[in-house]
């Protein structure tokens, strides 16, 4: 059988946001998940979602109270001072961050088994949504979630906004950051 190359076939082939480079970085951070080799995720990383990152870190790291110096405790292993705080990168934060998740995945003997890409979602030349059904186990028990993960080009190379796990979170320290009235 003879196969036709149809010049819209042509086009998909040639676009950046149907190159296989968006599927390889989502790849890339599966196998973080998979292996559990947390060192190559700040590459993965749009610059945006680690600019977020610094500030929300910074600020809650330089709160006054309790929750400020449980936070310092958890990325620093103990008090540091402001110039400290603001002198760390947010890949450090990023990697601790990324390796408590992990931890605490492990000592609930909760796992990532596999994916599945149901589909992906172009919105612009420069960014693409995949929707990803994940495959976990946790003991004996099997489960699956859906999730969408958002990949954009940055200099001609695709990276991934921050996944669900990290916004999630980002978003209970940013909260926990809040001063209460």
């Amino acid at each position: 059988m003879r196969h036709l190359i149809t010049p819209l076939m042509i086009i998909l082939l040639c676009s950046p946001v149907y190159a296989a480079d968006p599927q390889d970085t989502l790849d890339r951070y599966f196998k973080v998940l998979t292996t559990r080799n947390i060192q190559p995720l700040p590459e993965l990383m749009t610059s945006t979602s680690m600019k977020r990152l610094k500030t929300i870190m910074d600020t809650a790291l330089l709160q006054e109270g309790r929750a400020s110096v449980q936070l310092q405790q958890r990325m620093f292993g103990g008090p540091v001072d402001a110039e400290k705080i603001k002198a760390t990168p947010p890949d450090y934060y990023l990697l601790r961050l990324a390796e408590e998740i992990l931890q605490a995945a492990e000592m609930q003997r909760f796992f990532v088994d596999n994916r599945r890409i149901i589909g992906q979602i172009v919105e612009a030349d420069n960014m693409v949504h995949f929707v990803v059904r994940l495959f976990m186990h946790q003991n004996a028990s099997q489960n699956s979630d859906l999730l969408v993960y958002t990949l954009i080009e940055e200099d001609g190379v695709w990276k991934m906004n921050f996944p669900p796990i990290l916004t999630q979170t980002l978003g209970l320290i940013e909260a926990m950051a809040k001063p209460t009235k």
